[in-house]
């Protein structure tokens, strides 16, 4: 269905930009049903309740991680990497639901 990493460094120089969600990915027919977005919450919420926060990430899906309350924090032109800060806005509750309610 889809799933998400979260690893120290995701092959960036800034080593104070740290911890980074990295790959991203639902499967082609579970796309556009919010299930990226609900893995992004759970894991940046599970990060913070564990006192880890900020989570950063490196994108060039700039609207989708601005959705969920991530903002710009760094660009390295020579890379054309663009490194988020992302602090989900959404109210956790409303983002847990049945796996069967994600596949209508």
């Amino acid at each position: 269905m889809g799933g998400l990493g979260v690893i120290k460094n995701d092959f960036h120089d800034r080593k104070d930009l740290t911890p980074n969600v990295c790959a991203v990915y639902t499967e082609k027919e579970y796309r556009c049903k919010g299930i990226a977005g609900r893995l992004l919450c759970m894991a940046v919420e599970d990060l913070r309740a564990n006192g880890i926060s900020p989570v950063y990430l490196l994108t060039d899906h700039v609207g989708f991680y601005e959705h969920y309350g991530c903002s710009y924090v760094w660009f390295k032109a020579t890379e054309k990497l663009r490194c988020r800060e992302c602090t989900c806005i959404s109210n956790l509750r409303q983002l847990v639901c049945n796996v069967s309610d994600w596949r209508t």
